[in-house]
């Protein structure tokens, strides 16, 4: 009697806990969609049309990405923090990928403005974040007023050449719509062209890799033209007999053709 009064209370143990289990509410990840915020009022709508637009191709594309375009007035200790680490900038001189290096982190005042998450217990909307979302910053504020902060996919799709390029497409500092566009048009434009599609991402080439090319095409240049040069201009072999004296008018044959002669003139009383 007593096990089964046991049992029926593990039952009804394991029936509560089951049911209490079951109806406790389930935190969906919430979802990652584009965003264009512009507070400092630089956009016309057909630019706010022509970003949207943008994000649709590129969220379409095989290897999918976002573009978000955010304009501000927010003090830079909110967004930077109470120390912004500008070191790579300091070491290797500025540019995209090294303002990406120092500034990678500003933009998750943003993200946890716009999407409401927990980077520890929502996993897969941080790794959207991380791997997808590219952020055009545009802040009278900050050190540098327009900061291209890119999803660490797309950063490894850049490499010196590229990023070379890019830093000199880019400015950094204007605060204006047509900036702030211009800014879109040249990142959404590397997206597209080296990483939408790619079936391997390439970061192109390396100051190394550029080195070795000069040198290699000057090297090819310089055998080409040294064979152009020889036959147009060959080299004249003579065959001379030693026991005669140069044909060359410029050679002073008296000294060599005399000390030959006198090495050998017994030779001809030998014989007899």
């Amino acid at each position: 009697m007593g096990s089964h009064h046991h049992h029926a209370i593990y039952t009804l143990l394991f029936t509560l806990l089951f049911v209490f289990v079951g109806i406790q509410p389930v935190h969906a990840a919430p979802k990652v969609r584009p965003v264009i915020s512009d507070e400092l009022h630089l956009l016309n709508h057909d630019q706010i049309n022509e970003i949207k637009q943008i994000n649709r191709t590129l969220m379409k594309a095989k290897n999918p990405q976002q573009l978000w375009v955010v304009t501000s007035n927010v003090p830079a200790k909110k967004i930077e923090g109470d120390y912004p680490d500008y070191e790579s900038i300091e070491d290797s001189g500025f540019s995209l990928n090294s303002l990406n290096d120092d500034a990678s982190g500003d933009g998750s005042y943003f993200t946890h403005k716009f999407i409401k998450y927990d980077e520890d217990e929502n996993w897969p909307t941080r790794q959207t974040i991380q791997y997808q979302v590219n952020m055009i910053i545009v802040d009278p504020n900050l050190k540098y007023h327009v900061m291209p902060l890119l999803s660490y996919s797309v950063t490894q799709s850049i490499g010196d050449i590229r990023n070379y390029i890019l830093t000199k497409q880019i400015n950094f500092n204007e605060v204006s719509g047509s900036n702030t566009m211009q800014t879109v048009n040249v990142i959404a434009g590397h997206i597209e062209k080296h990483f939408s599609n790619s079936e391997q991402i390439n970061p192109g080439m390396s100051w190394d890799d550029l080195t070795f090319r000069i040198i290699f095409a000057l090297i090819v240049i310089w055998i080409i033209l040294h064979i152009r040069y020889r036959r147009k201009h060959p080299k004249r072999i003579w065959i001379e007999d030693p026991d005669e004296p140069r044909r060359d008018d410029n050679y002073d044959s008296g000294y060599l053709d005399g000390h030959y002669i006198g090495l050998h003139e017994d030779d001809d009383r030998d014989d007899h």
